[in-house]
């Protein structure tokens, strides 16, 4: 091993998403190997080609889809779903990791918050749009309509853009099906029609206000406490 470039251990598998392995850098290579039960073949990811795609050492295959399956982090990897080949329940792993080139712009304070108003036009049109002008990607919005009683929707980018979250409510997090917010973008963010209500983008709505902030480049892998969480934090702000 070399210190943070280099990083070759073992994990045990939870059958979930959200098990999380530490390196101490962010990884640009990691391959992956099940020492028990069967299957095992020796999975390769980068962060050229992205961490959805796979190629085996072991095997002649072409590459082939993981469906989302892992993501590269500030400080290791995050497995994203309970494929027995990676993060089967109670299955035992080994991994090597490298390091990615360490060029990362961090946010600045003045690139950490911005508010941008604009107006529904989806749902009952179809409209759709990209709101522009917060001056960075954002990595957390919070939209609400101005003039009416809509709820206060939550979008992150650590939980994806499908998960909502609702300031006035005591929900946990719903999950949506691809209508309304739809990305974080280079300036700003993209909205669908709003069909199934979920209040970014509706034209009787009225008015909007989106607040942005910034969070770090790189979510990072958070182990204080006894549950590990994937987070984003800018001190910067």
């Amino acid at each position: 091993e070399v210190e943070g470039f280099s990083n070759f251990g073992s994990y045990v598998g939870t059958g979930a998403s959200g098990n999380t392995v530490v390196t101490g850098f962010e990884p640009a290579f990691v391959m992956i190997k099940l020492t028990d039960g069967t299957g095992g073949n020796w999975q390769m990811m980068d962060n050229k080609r992205g961490a959805d795609k796979q190629l085996y050492a072991n095997l002649s295959n072409a590459e082939g889809p993981l469906y989302d399956a892992v993501d590269f982090l500030e400080n290791g990897f995050q497995l994203k779903n309970g494929y027995v080949e990676f993060n089967g329940n109670n299955n035992n792993y080994i991994y090597m990791a490298f390091a990615a080139d360490p060029t990362t712009i961090e946010p600045s304070l003045e690139d950490s918050f911005n508010t941008v108003l604009y107006t529904g036009n989806g749902y009952p049109n179809s409209g759709t749009q990209s709101i522009t002008g917060v001056g960075f990607q954002p990595d957390l919005t919070w939209i609400k309509a101005r003039n009416t009683t809509a709820w206060n929707t939550l979008v992150d980018s650590t939980r994806g853009v499908d998960k909502y979250l609702f300031s006035n409510a005591t929900n946990g997090d719903f999950t949506q099906n691809g209508t309304g917010f739809l990305s974080f973008d280079s300036d700003g963010f993209s909205l669908g029609a709003d069909t199934n209500g979920d209040g970014v983008n509706r034209t009787n709505d009225g008015p909007y206000v989106a607040w942005n902030w910034k969070a770090a480049e790189i979510p990072a892998i958070n182990s204080n406490g006894s549950i590990p969480s994937v987070v984003s934090a800018n001190p910067a702000a």
